[in-house]
């Protein structure tokens, strides 16, 4: 080999050994800083694993959380279904006194309401009795005018056309009271105290809350129907099973005023020891 193809040889080997320098110099380059990059990329799997592990225990928190809740709701919604059918055990023995038989029906100027009932039929009680012409009769015809005056007070009014003891037509003012309903809740107690005052029904016995004809189940009323309308003032509610009915009134017949001081006291106490039971 001539010093000529010798010096075209060498810096071919030089080239070589650049080449392979480089690639040495990469290869430790490599080495020194592939660690690092694991020791990054663990890091971020362990901050990856810590953040689901505080998002598990969060998710499980809010679980626990809406759990709680929702057997708060169940607890209140089973009490509210329980008290909603204690009072609606008791409402019919409680409504005092009796109010528009129609309040669904009828028609309403605004605030007032205007409704009815009345019962007509055939009537036959042989030679000794009420009607003994077998004749044909109108029973019962009778208007309510029922409006709120303010908050939970009502004014009430009746008005009869024909009644069952009457021989004819007629016009003639039956109930006609204001009524305070849930007075009790001045102390936090729904339905323990109610309050009425004009003239009312005589809150004797129980008959008197069923002598509308399409309440009554007979045809004519008991021997001891005892039941008339009368000032005064009336009382009324329940507390548990007992529902209780108490009146003042003037103890007069026929007129709006009273003869003397003297005051006609009634009550009446209901007991409801199970659903099938009143006393």
């Amino acid at each position: 080999m001539t010093i000529a193809q010798l010096r075209r040889v060498q810096p071919r080997r030089a080239g070589a050994f650049k080449c392979w320098s480089w690639l040495g110099l990469v290869l430790i380059a490599g080495q020194v800083t592939l660690p690092a990059a694991e020791t990054d990329v663990t890091g971020q799997l362990e901050k990856l694993l810590q953040d689901n592990a505080a998002m598990r225990a969060q998710l499980q928190q809010q679980q626990e959380v809406i759990k709680s809740l929702s057997r708060e709701v169940a607890n209140i919604h089973k009490a509210d279904t329980q008290r909603d059918g204690e009072l609606s055990r008791l409402m019919p023995a409680v409504k005092e006194p009796e109010a528009a038989p129609a309040s669904a029906g009828g028609f309403s100027l605004g605030k007032v309401r205007i409704s009815g009932e009345g019962g007509a039929g055939f009537f036959n009680s042989g030679s000794k009795g009420m009607f003994p012409n077998a004749e044909f009769r109108v029973d019962e015809a009778k208007l309510f005018v029922d409006a709120p005056v303010w908050g939970e007070v009502y004014a009430f009014a009746e008005l009869n056309l024909a009644s069952h003891e009457a021989s004819d037509l007629y016009l003639n003012v039956g109930e006609l009271y204001l009524d305070f309903e849930n007075v009790s809740r001045l102390w936090g107690r729904d339905g323990q105290l109610n309050l009425c005052v004009g003239w009312l029904d005589i809150p004797f016995g129980e008959e008197y809350l069923a002598r509308d004809a399409v309440r009554n189940p007979l045809i004519s009323h008991s021997l001891v129907d005892f039941w008339d309308v009368d000032e005064g003032i009336e009382l009324y509610g329940s507390v548990g099973k007992v529902s209780y009915v108490a009146a003042v009134q003037n103890g007069g017949y026929g007129s709006t005023g009273d003869v003397n001081g003297d005051k006609a006291v009634i009550g009446r106490v209901s007991y409801d020891p199970k659903p099938w039971l009143h006393l």
